[in-house]
This record gives structure tokens, sequence and C-alpha cells, in this order.
């Protein structure tokens, strides 16, 4: 059984996971981490809670693009332009992380990124 320490926002986690698994633990959580430190960047210390599940969230929803991408490749006749995969109607959620973005839908990523912009 391996064990990896992570450490996220200033905390150290302790995790255990299958032999020889480390690395691949090391990297999920180095991707989780690239997007809490660019959310603490963008909108400061909001709640360790809160920037974890806004980070899940932007982890979804890149999962759920490539999910959809080859569906939409699939669809696309031969020769032609591809079909565009980002068409989500509804919002994934509401941000409450700062005053400009209350109450405001969040479709994507990148609308969470550019939000509090603007």
């Amino acid at each position: 059984m391996g064990q990896v320490a992570i450490t996220l926002n200033g905390r150290t986690y302790r995790l255990l996971c299958g032999a020889g698994e480390e690395q691949r633990l090391l990297a999920l959580s180095g991707h989780l981490k690239s997007k809490v430190d660019a959310l603490v960047a963008q909108f400061g210390q909001v709640g360790e809670d809160r920037l974890l599940l806004m980070a899940a969230l932007l982890i979804a929803d890149e999962l759920f693009d490539a999910r959809d991408q080859p569906a939409a490749m699939e669809k696309t006749p031969v020769g032609s332009e591809p079909l565009p995969v980002k068409s989500r109607a509804a919002p994934i959620a509401t941000a409450q992380a700062g005053p400009k973005l209350q109450g405001k839908p969040v479709r994507s990523a990148s609308a969470l990124r550019k939000a509090d912009a603007g």
C-alpha cells in the first residue's frame, strides 16, 4: 500500500493508494492544486470548502468537455467544420465567491475565470 502527502492551499493531506499508484495520485493532485491556486489568485481566500468546490466544478467541466468532444466529432461529416462542443444552455452552478460573482450563472470554466473581471 502506498502513501502520498498532498498539500492544497497550505494544508497537507495524507492519502493511501495502491502500490505503484503514487505517481498517478501526485499528478491528479497537481492538477487540482493548479486549479485551487488559480482560484486563490483570482478570488483570494474565500474558504477552503468553497475553493475545493469551485476547483471540482472546473475539473468536472473539463471532463464533460472531453467526454462530449468525441460524440461531437462523430456527428461531423467528413470535410465539414466540427460542431461546437460548448453548447450547454443551463448553468453548472451559481458562483458565490466574490461580490461581482454572486448570483451569476457559471456555464464553463472560462466563464468562472472571466466573470469576476467584468
